[in-house]
């Protein structure tokens, strides 16, 4: 550990090359496996010494030694730093908010992109405050590259916003349904679960449209009737559970306006009956703390009054 700063600094602000050595074959030995570039700074001049614990070509251009090192980096960045990401580190990179940030905690973390070869990395520039209070003014500086990393974790996130969302019609799929199921089953099984409905709905007359105008005809069909779903129901979570099925979950306000909701919807199916559009049946059940010891107890009620409302619309039809 760093007893004095004078050990690495001299009074010119120069590297006392004898000392320093031990000092960066230590870093270099325990960080060695996370940064290809460390940086020792005295916050209170200013002074940096840079370290490769690679020993490769410096990523950065940068002098072994320098009087600025705030100054210096951010004048690096601006040509470095891939432009999108430039604004960001410029505003988060002073030393005023740098030694704030390590005033809260023991370190601090940026991560932005930076040009190398040509093309845009991730890295993540790490801020270790020394620990020792004979050396407090001085910090250490990693960066590393974690452009594999961000990346494969930008895929995982994409490949769960993909499985959550129905590619027909952009609302939630049946995964993301599923997934809602467990959780409100884990707060009935809990007795924490907030009064809430489910809306069961399923457009009428896609079969003939598929077997007389095809599919293409068909998924716009789903569409429409997803859309009309969505506009009434605005402010809960839309599932595509089946072929053309659709679940509802209402909760807080919805669940509070459910009589209104589903009113608004008959008078939209009534409007489009008498111009020609397309006609959706629809149930609804409440939950029943009382009865229901799991969140299928309500859909299969939803889904039975579902069944009902389609039978009452087909005979309206003739």
């Amino acid at each position: 550990m760093l007893k004095n700063r004078d050990t690495i600094f001299d009074a010119n602000g120069c590297a006392d090359e004898r000392q320093s050595a031990a000092v960066y074959s230590r870093i270099a030995r325990a960080l060695a496996a996370d940064y290809f570039c460390i940086y020792y700074v005295d916050t209170d001049s200013g002074r940096y010494i840079e370290y490769d614990p690679r020993g490769a070509d410096r990523a950065f251009d940068i002098e072994r030694g320098g009087e600025d090192f705030f100054a210096r980096m951010r004048r690096d960045m601006e040509q470095r730093c891939y432009p999108a990401d430039l604004e960001g580190f410029l505003s988060a990179f002073t030393k005023e908010k740098l030694l704030a940030a390590l005033e809260r905690s023991s370190s601090f973390t940026l991560t932005y992109r930076m040009l190398i070869d040509g093309a845009p990395q991730y890295v993540s520039m790490k801020i270790t405050r020394m620990d020792s209070e004979d050396d407090s003014s001085h910090i250490v500086v990693g960066v590393s590259n974690v452009d594999a990393q961000i990346k494969r974790e930008q895929e995982l996130i994409l490949a769960r916003e993909q499985v959550n969302r129905d590619a027909l019609t952009g609302v939630k799929s049946k995964y993301a349904f599923l997934e809602a199921e467990k959780r409100w089953d884990q707060l009935i099984g809990q007795g924490k679960a907030q009064p809430f409905s489910v809306v069961e709905c399923d457009p009428n007359g896609l079969k003939h449209i598929n077997d007389t105008l095809g599919h293409q005809a068909g998924d716009e069909h789903i569409r429409g009737a997803c859309r009309i779903i969505c506009n009434i129901f605005k402010h809960s979570p839309v599932y595509r559970t089946g072929g053309d099925e659709f679940t509802v979950i209402l909760s807080g306000a919805d669940h509070a306006g459910r009589d209104r909701l589903m009113e608004i919807f008959a008078e939209s199916n009534r409007e489009r009956e008498a111009s020609g559009g397309v006609i959706i049946a629809c149930g609804l059940a409440d939950y029943d703390p009382q009865h229901d010891a799991a969140f299928s107890d309500v859909f299969r009620r939803a889904d039975a009054a579902m069944y009902e409302d389609k039978k009452r619309l087909k005979a309206d039809e003739r």
